[in-house]
């Protein structure tokens, strides 16, 4: 299987990309941008790590760049897309706003408005805990209602959003 990551150096990214390429029909093909607000020299390791692994590619993109993203997609073809890449973190957000508006909701609808060049079988993404607010109820359901309270969990809940209507 061809499987796309995106935010391959992240934590959870390389985490997947690595137990993925375990077995050798997988190929991965993962891209980053090593956004400066994360540490860079641990994503540089990680993608050193992957490397070794003959079945792995790294291309160094930012998705807020739709030309870039559209000609990954062109050129292309994935079995499975797993979306990871975002900014992250709830107190940066409340510093830098727009940064999270830009990648994880523009640049969100960049890869998603994408996946229209090549159908992959499966489309996963990453949301978070932050939508549900300050929900009181636990354990927490998917179909609560979510109150995000900082840009962050609302580029999140966002992206759901977007992705639900997509899907339909």
């Amino acid at each position: 299987m061809k499987i796309l990551i995106t935010g391959v150096a992240g934590f959870i990214g390389y985490s997947l990309a690595n137990e993925l390429l375990k077995k050798k029909k997988n190929v991965v093909l993962g891209i980053d941008n090593f956004s400066k607000y994360s540490g860079r020299d641990i994503k540089k390791l990680r993608i050193n790590i992957l490397k070794k692994s003959s079945n792995f590619r790294f291309r160094k993109i930012n998705i807020n760049y739709i030309n870039k993203i559209e000609n990954l997609f062109k050129k292309n073809y994935f079995d499975i897309v797993v979306h990871l890449a975002a900014e992250v973190g709830v107190r940066y957000s409340i510093i830098r706003p727009e940064k999270y508006v830009e990648t994880n909701i523009k640049g969100f609808f960049n890869v998603i408005e994408c996946l229209k060049y090549n159908e992959p079988k499966k489309f996963l993404f990453a949301s978070s805990s932050s939508v549900y607010g300050d929900c009181k109820s636990f354990p927490l359901k998917e179909t609560q209602n979510l109150y995000p309270k900082n840009i962050y969990a609302l580029s999140k809940k966002n992206n759901e959003e977007i992705a639900n209507i997509y899907s339909k």
